[in-house]
């Protein structure tokens, strides 16, 4: 393999990492090279499980296994998460009933809320459990929190179980807040199939469901099937959709939200 061949593939990488899905005729342009040479790219780095070829392009490799620890996804794209958990506070209203699901960007929404009354949150984070607390001890807000119990998940900071879904079935709430692994072709995606099914019953159980998903998670899949994007009423993201997602957008009857 020739040393320019590799810099054309390093430069396809570094291009899906900042757009989250490439297309053969832009990297044909982009690079100087034909579209079959672009093809030949893509296909051996698909062989190298560093990306998947879809119609007309590839998107990041799918089907990722292993969850980085809570405090190292705490600490990667910070400002994005900061921005969703803005935007998705400013859709909670005074006496509103919350749950929140485990997760970074979820724990950023736990920071932002403020100015509401009356509120209940529901949540199986420790650690949005533990900040909500000082929240509402300095009376960033008013209202309770809900712990949920069940089997202690230390990596992620999290309850998780059978016996945390159970619990959940015995409210009825008006918004969840859901975060993810991933989302592609109209499907959501996480990596603990334990945590998926709280986070599936968090959705059952609330009237509103809102999708929290900065754009790295865009176009990418993780092991474990949450459910269709249709299940969700809101994604909030820090990008705006493009062309290819305001359609999936349309036909799922989801809002999208840009923070």
């Amino acid at each position: 393999m020739n040393h320019v061949t590799e810099e054309r593939k390093q430069s396809i990488l570094i291009e899906l990492e900042q757009k989250g899905k490439v297309f053969v005729n832009i990297l044909s342009e982009q690079l100087g090279v034909t579209p079959e040479t672009i093809r030949r790219d893509l296909a051996s780095l698909e062989e190298q499980r560093l990306l998947k070829r879809v119609h007309g392009g590839a998107v990041s490799f799918r089907g990722e296994r292993i969850e980085p620890s809570f405090e190292k996804k705490r600490k990667i794209r910070q400002a994005e998460k900061k921005h969703i958990g803005e935007a998705a506070a400013k859709c909670i209203e005074s006496g509103d009933t919350i749950v929140i699901d485990v997760g970074t960007t979820t724990l950023e929404l736990c920071h932002a809320i403020h100015n509401v009354e009356n509120i209940t949150i529901v949540t199986n984070s420790l650690i949005a459990a533990s900040t909500l607390n000082d929240r509402l001890e300095k009376k960033a807000f008013s209202g309770e929190i809900i712990i949920l119990g069940g089997m202690l998940h230390t990596a992620q900071q999290s309850i998780k179980g059978a016996l945390t879904a159970q619990m959940l079935n015995s409210f009825r709430v008006d918004k969840a807040f859901i975060s993810c692994g991933g989302i592609s072709q109209g499907y959501v995606s996480d990596f603990d199939i334990e945590e998926i099914e709280v986070s599936k019953v968090m959705m059952k159980i609330s009237r509103e469901s809102y999708l929290l998903a900065d754009h790295s998670k865009i176009n990418k899949e993780a092991f474990y099937l949450i459910g269709e994007m249709s299940l969700f009423d809101y994604l909030i993201s820090d990008i705006d959709p493009d062309k290819e997602w305001k359609s999936l957008m349309k036909e799922n009857n989801v809002t999208w939200i840009t923070a």
